[in-house]
């Protein structure tokens, strides 16, 4: 179920999500949303890990 797949995402991206799709049906949109919904904790790690500086 895509709702255990994304436990452990910060609060309001899945409602967020939702949102986007029912908003638009834009391409851009549903590969978004697909990619939300395989993102996994580890994965939503690893992406803070590379993108947000530290230090």
């Amino acid at each position: 179920m895509m709702t255990e797949r994304l436990s452990g995402l910060p609060p309001g991206l899945l409602s967020f999500a939702r949102e986007i799709r029912h908003i638009r049906r834009d391409q851009r949109f549903h590969k978004y949303i697909a990619w939300l919904e395989e993102f996994r904790p580890r994965d939503y790690q690893r992406y803070i890990d590379l993108h947000i500086p530290r230090g």
